[in-house]
């Protein structure tokens, strides 16, 4: 550890990862958390709102004024029969002067109340909520204490102020089910965070040892130079370490997770299994994420000796693999002869890949039309290849190319942000060059540059 203590980036990197894995669960503990019970009791207010719209109809109908001697015997009948039906564990009915002239507890029938509340916000026409403990006592003798959510409904009759309901709902056992969830998911956040922790001290580790290594080994120009170069290569290495070691405990938070679900099945309701299902989700996504970090690290310390390869035949095999995907969106390609380069098949077909496969996925109202074409250009050539698609800002023509660099939401368009940034690395391994050109709406071309002989890549 005192390795990675000594090397400033890497040190960096602990400090910054180690705020993060503290600070998630406790923003979430702070933040998140708290607003389940307020949230709670709003749907708890627009029940009571709606119970009352009913009430108003059935008890009071077009009554001008509300008194004790308004309400009928069979109107009080009437009322404790909704009591009852609706699981209420209280309802009152006040005067506009805050008298209580119903109640399902005789001895508050009479009472006033003048609390601020209940003139200041009720008696101007609007609904007033406050989550409470009640102490009450059980069927047998003992007292317990309940979760009530007592609610204020104005009864307004052409903005005059006629009086107000006054509706109780015990939510003890909603907001033990809510406990309950929280619980859960702080295990699941405290889980997640030492796992991500533990794993990124475990890689930093790894990479400080090694480092400290190669620096002492450091003795003459030569050995200082051969050293730089597999610093880098080792740094270029270090997304894939990373991103391996990080598999590992994204399995176990999710299986973690699932058991969870499992095990706790009969215990929680509809919400629960909701957010749980919203944990799993979250793992799996980082899991793409992961792999397509993978699939950039290798790019250049994974990749085959550049040999004379036919594009058509790559483009073939690439379509064939996005078959599926064309005939979902009944999209077209075309293509002009394609000539043979020096390259990577397999990565050019990853190349080709992402780009088409990018401008089915951007597509505008239009049937998608992709063309691929090449240019000869001195000792090079030049591949291009078009789409009619929703187009992008000539602005970003050079943002795109970064790694998890996105310009929509996830939710339009899903993606981890990587894909033209492999392409960039690609073509770079090469020896070419990658660029774009677009307009919005009219659609995006991607050039890229491939060697004709051998002599013209590194």
């Amino acid at each position: 550890m005192k390795h990675v203590l000594k090397i400033n980036y890497l040190r960096n990197i602990l400090i910054v990862s180690s705020i993060i894995a503290i600070a998630l669960p406790i923003c979430v503990f702070l933040f998140i958390f708290p607003s389940f019970t307020k949230t709670l009791a709003e749907n708890t207010e627009d029940e009571a709102v709606r119970l009352a719209h009913h009430l108003r109809t059935m008890l009071i109908g077009d009554q001008t004024e509300l008194s004790r001697d308004s309400l009928s015997a069979a109107k009080l009948q009437l009322a404790k029969r909704y009591t009852e039906e609706f699981e209420l564990m209280k309802l009152k009915i006040f005067s506009n002067s805050g008298e209580i002239i119903y109640s399902t507890e005789s001895k508050d029938i009479g009472t006033i109340n003048k609390k601020r509340y209940f003139h200041d916000i009720v008696a101007k026409g609007k609904p007033y909520t406050k989550v409470v403990k009640k102490d009450t006592p059980s069927l047998e003798g003992q007292v317990v204490a309940l979760d009530v959510v007592e609610t204020y409904v104005p009864i307004m009759k052409e903005a005059a102020f006629l009086g107000a309901f006054e509706i109780y709902y015990d939510i003890t056992d909603r907001k033990a089910k809510l406990d309950k969830l929280v619980s859960i998911s702080r295990i699941v956040l405290s889980i997640l965070a030492l796992s991500l922790l533990s794993a990124i001290i475990i890689v930093l580790m790894k990479a400080g040892n090694n480092i400290s290594r190669r620096q002492q080994a450091e003795e003459a120009l030569r050995e200082r130079t051969e050293a730089l170069e597999r610093s880098n290569k080792e740094l270029e290495q270090f997304a894939y370490v990373a991103s391996h070691d990080l598999q590992e405990p994204l399995r176990m938070v999710a299986s973690y997770t699932q058991l969870l679900a499992k095990r706790y099945k009969a215990q929680l309701d509809s919400d629960a299994h909701e957010f749980i299902a919203y944990a799993v989700d979250g793992a799996t996504r980082m899991q793409v994420l992961i792999n397509d970090l993978l699939t950039y690290s290798r790019v250049g310390t994974k990749g085959k000796d550049l040999e004379m390869t036919n594009c058509d035949t790559i483009l073939d095999h690439t379509l064939d693999n996005l078959r599926k995907s064309i005939e979902e969106n009944a999209a077209k390609v075309t293509r002009n002869p394609l000539p043979s380069v020096m390259a990577d098949d397999v990565q050019l077909g990853q190349l080709f890949q992402n780009l088409i496969s990018n401008a089915i996925k951007f597509r505008s109202d239009k049937t998608p039309h992709v063309h691929v074409s090449a240019d000869r250009n001195e000792n090079k050539w030049t591949i291009s290849v078009r789409d009619n698609g929703i187009g992008i800002d000539q602005e970003y023509s050079d943002r795109i190319f970064v790694i998890f660099q996105q310009l929509h939401g996830k939710e339009e368009y899903p993606g981890t942000g990587i894909g033209l940034a492999i392409c960039k690395k690609i073509v770079e391994r090469h020896g070419g060059h990658i660029w774009m050109e677009s307009e919005p709406g009219k659609g995006s071309t991607f050039h890229f540059t491939m060697p004709m002989k051998g002599e013209n890549y590194p």
